[in-house]
């Protein structure tokens, strides 16, 4: 979790701590560097914090004279909806483990239902016989 610098940076630092210890024939002091290794936790930690994702419902355009200008999507990244009840922590999961989907409901038979429906009434207003 900690950025490649920093890691780089502590493994030099840890590094020259070794070769000052060997010359000098006692213990190593790693108190410097492992308040190194917290701060750039802490640090990390912060940058989650800032990058916590909100949830933004876009504007409605009430005036809208097509479907198409209801929203207006090219304002803001939206997130989709099967993400939205998943945390930061959890979409890295997911990001590292890619198959592993979360159960979503799907209405796939009522959606099918209702598109059967209405062709069916639509048929019956819209028929051969009614349009003579």
């Amino acid at each position: 979790k900690i950025p490649v610098l920093e890691l780089e940076f502590i493994k030099a630092q840890r590094t020259k701590a070794e070769g000052q210890g060997s010359m000098q024939m006692g213990s190593i002091d790693y108190s410097e560097t492992k308040k190194q290794i917290a701060n750039a936790k802490k640090r990390e930690q912060i940058r989650e914090r800032e990058q916590k994702k909100k949830m933004k419902i876009p504007p409605i355009n009430v005036n809208a004279t097509k479907l198409s200008e209801l929203v207006d999507l090219s304002l803001e990244v939206l997130e989709p909806p099967l993400t939205t009840s998943l945390s930061s922590q959890e979409l890295r999961n997911l990001k590292e483990t890619p198959m592993q989907v979360p159960k979503w409901p799907s209405h796939t038979q009522s959606v099918e239902r209702c598109v059967k429906m209405v062709t069916e009434a639509a048929g019956h207003v819209y028929s051969h016989e009614r349009r003579e």
